[in-house]
């Protein structure tokens, strides 16, 4: 889900998820708007940021069942 932001900033589109959310064209003429649920990982897997910017995941099995979440903040908080 991250790898589509992810993948187009390092071909040098950043501004993906805000122009699908608003809605782009394609050069038919089709209009997609959609939301895409992801986070621009490209800054952490280059070093530039310390943490991604992913605080939560969500861990479902192969019959779509939820079987964990994974949450940052959470577990920060439980350090102290």
């Amino acid at each position: 889900m991250d790898w589509i932001p992810t993948r187009l900033t390092a071909g040098g589109d950043s501004s993906i998820t805000e122009r699908l959310l608003k809605g782009s064209a394609t050069p038919n003429g089709f209009v997609f708007k959609v939301h895409v649920d992801g986070y621009n990982l490209l800054p952490y897997l280059e070093g530039q940021a310390a943490h991604s910017p992913r605080k939560n995941f969500f861990y479902f099995d192969e019959d779509g069942q939820l079987v964990a979440n994974s949450c940052t903040e959470a577990a920060a908080q439980t350090k102290d």
